[in-house]
């Protein structure tokens, strides 16, 4: 093996050129609207949310205890918004006990997402064989292949495949097992 003076810029670029493929260097943007408009079509945001909204973006650990609906789920797209607009995140990995609180709260992320901004990102479903991205699902095809049901294939989307890719999602909910 020879020494190869150029190869950590190759290797560089090479890197760049698949993250840039995989959709890693997009960042989508918010929209002109105040924080709780992003999220919610309720007019003002219920006591947990609000408590939520006014932590500081610099805060590293927030833990918020409330009983069944009272916007937990809000909230922490709240703090999403928050802290995306601070630069401190690019994206979020919800975690819910089960596989139907993830499926009720994908379809309810994807409805926000929406809003949340200008080119919405997919919310994917990390379930083990449920491939989802936004509302398009995915069969999985010989030769490590897949197929969505709308042809349209992009970061999102390969994150669903399998769960050593959920972590490259922009927004994935899983459950915690």
């Amino acid at each position: 093996m020879t020494y190869d003076p150029d190869y950590w810029q190759r290797a560089v670029v090479q890197a760049q050129n698949r993250l840039e493929q995989l959709s890693f260097t997009d960042r989508p943007a918010l929209p002109d609207l105040t924080n709780w408009q992003l999220i919610s079509d309720h007019p003002t945001p219920r006591a947990a949310q609000l408590a939520v909204g006014e932590i500081a973006a610099n805060e590293q650990l927030v833990i918020l205890e409330a009983e069944t609906g009272a916007g937990k789920t809000e909230a922490a797209l709240w703090r999403l918004v928050s802290l995306y607009r601070a630069g401190k995140v690019d994206a979020l990995y919800f975690a819910v006990p089960t596989r139907t609180a993830a499926r009720q709260l994908h379809t309810c992320f994807n409805d926000a997402l929406a809003r949340m901004f200008v080119n919405p990102p997919e919310a994917v479903l990390a379930i083990p064989d449920q491939i989802q991205a936004g509302e398009a699902t995915a069969q999985r095809l010989p030769d490590f292949r897949f197929l969505c049901d709308d042809d349209l294939y992009n970061g999102s989307r390969r994150a669903a495949e399998h769960s050593a890719r959920y972590l490259t999602a922009r927004i994935a909910i899983r459950t915690v097992d």
